[in-house]
């Protein structure tokens, strides 16, 4: 594994260990005598996804363009850096995790380790020879069907 590797493997579990760590933090009570009110939250609260589909970026990779009905929302990127892309998916988290990974072992990838929070926020690393990536699906609490995705690979 080389370096750069290495750092983008170490970045995503240090992403995924501290959304864990923050769930753990919001879910241990204050007092004693009065926990915290159930609120409903997901990975995606902090970030700010597009909902608006556009279409793959010029020289973006053939074999990283996602399967309908998965929707590109947002893409950045380039060989030497690594792609990024945003995705949504109108329907539960389970059923977009199943889509990707289904769509990752058609092509090759391995799905190495998961670090799914509950049944709204699933979380999965993959590899294929030098590359690796991890992907990150959260139920959209503002909308009861949508999903949204971040998918990052990197050489």
């Amino acid at each position: 594994m080389n370096t750069k590797s290495k750092f983008f493997l170490g970045l995503a579990i240090v992403v995924l260990g501290s959304i864990l760590a923050l769930g753990l933090v919001l879910l241990k009570p204050f007092d004693k005598k009065q926990a915290p009110q159930p609120t409903e939250s997901t990975l995606y609260d902090s970030f700010d996804i597009p909902t608006t589909p556009i279409p793959y970026p010029s020289g973006w990779p053939q074999d990283l363009r996602y399967p309908q009905p998965l929707e590109l929302v947002h893409a950045i990127g380039n060989a030497e850096a690594g792609w990024e892309a945003a995705i949504i998916y109108d329907g539960t988290a389970k059923e977009a995790s199943d889509i990707i990974e289904n769509f990752f072992a058609n092509n090759g990838w391995t799905i190495t380790e998961h670090a799914d929070v509950d049944e709204n926020n699933l979380g999965f690393f993959i590899s294929r020879n030098d590359s690796q990536g991890f992907v990150i699906i959260g139920s959209d609490p503002s909308s009861s069907n949508i999903v949204k995705i971040t998918i990052t690979v990197h050489d």
